[in-house]
């Protein structure tokens, strides 16, 4: 389900969810995250994990299978910096960033 305030055209409410076909397992890799009803901001250099079936090279290609990569938390002044999203991140978003890989388009 995409969340109704998205657009492709921004990247404001940037979150899917999807619907599995049978109940998760719960277990060490598989829990229930509560939802956050306080704007707390991540810590800097805090280490991440971004999953999704966002393009995974320049042809445009997507993987059949989800994807994941390891990434760490930068400031949101540092991401607004024009050389990554000049100025375009909110207060209600974080950035991550690695000099290997990351998350691209169609990964949320």
């Amino acid at each position: 389900t995409w969340d109704p305030g998205s657009s492709e055209n921004t990247i404001l409410h940037d979150l899917l969810l999807i619907q599995l076909a049978e109940p998760a397992v719960l277990g060490p890799h598989v829990r229930i995250l509560p939802y956050q009803t306080v704007n707390n901001d991540v810590p800097e250099d805090t280490q991440c994990e971004v999953a999704g079936w966002g393009i995974i090279s320049n042809t445009g290609k997507k993987p059949d299978k989800l994807q994941f990569v390891r990434l760490r938390i930068i400031s949101r002044n540092q991401c607004n910096m024009r050389r990554y999203h000049d100025g375009s991140v909110t207060e209600n978003m974080m950035c991550a960033d690695s000099t290997k890989k990351d998350s691209c388009k169609g990964d949320s």
